[in-house]
């Protein structure tokens, strides 16, 4: 379960950012790497894995001493080129790949990659493929 922090408006008024916000910085001094996400009524949240939580020793309704800047990095993959491949066999599908939210494509390419053996790879980029053209379907209606 990933808890909740709260977050000043002021901080992405200061980045003259909105939407999801890449940040990096320190929560009870642990060096953590995150995303700042919108909320209703203007707020914003960081939601701490439980990594980080127990590594600061925090649960539910702790408070946290976070110190967070805007995180420039990439934290996207790289894609692999037989997944792309495969993608961009069916028409829109590749294109719409690219527009699922990054964590959500690292969820899927680390997939892809945690295959051992060829056959297992296809298997795994077969189901991606099935995924996507799945997510883009239920979007459309």
């Amino acid at each position: 379960m990933n808890y909740l922090v709260e977050v000043p408006v002021e901080f992405s008024v200061q980045l003259k950012k909105s939407g999801n916000i890449p940040v990096r910085g320190y929560a009870n001094g642990v060096n953590f790497k995150g995303t700042c996400v919108p909320r209703k009524g203007n707020h914003l949240a960081l939601f701490l894995n439980s990594e980080i939580r127990n590594k600061i020793h925090k649960t539910e309704h702790d408070e946290v001493n976070l110190q967070i800047e805007y995180d420039p990095e990439s934290r996207d993959l790289p894609i692999p080129e037989d997944l792309e491949m495969v993608l961009s066999e069916e028409n829109g599908l590749f294109e719409y790949f690219l527009q699922i939210t990054p964590s959500h494509r690292r969820e899927l390419v680390h997939y892809v990659l945690a295959a051992k053996r060829p056959e297992t790879r296809l298997k795994y980029i077969r189901r991606v493929a099935d995924l996507v053209r799945d997510h883009r379907s239920k979007k459309e209606l």
